[in-house]
């Protein structure tokens, strides 16, 4: 498949080479302050390199993550919506509403 004249005939290849040479040139101007600013603070380059890994570890495990944060996320909601219950304007809410919830002014 891979020796297939059609995918990989020079022309194709190099105008997507031309397409990809094209961005490069009009992000140079725009990556060349963020790389001086992160060439003279070799610290801040040590930790976007470290929450990179963090955030591909995370995504490897997300499903893992998801099962076992899901019932302390229940939990939070419940705890919150018990505390909205008790807020005092909430009770104001209430009060300025009609038996089918026509909001009265």
């Amino acid at each position: 498949m891979t020796d297939m004249p059609a995918t990989t005939t020079t022309g194709r290849m190099e105008g997507l080479k031309t397409q990809a040479m094209t961005y490069l040139d009009k992000a140079r101007p725009l990556a060349k302050p963020a790389v001086a600013f992160v060439a003279r603070r070799p610290r801040m380059l040590m930790g976007l390199g470290a929450l990179g890994v963090v955030g591909l570890v995370a995504w490897m495990n997300r499903e893992k993550i998801a099962r076992v944060a899901s019932p302390m996320i229940d939990t939070g909601m419940e705890k919150c919506a018990e505390l909205y219950d008790r807020m005092p304007w909430k009770a104001k809410a209430d009060a300025a509403t009609d038996d089918d919830g026509t909001i009265l002014h």
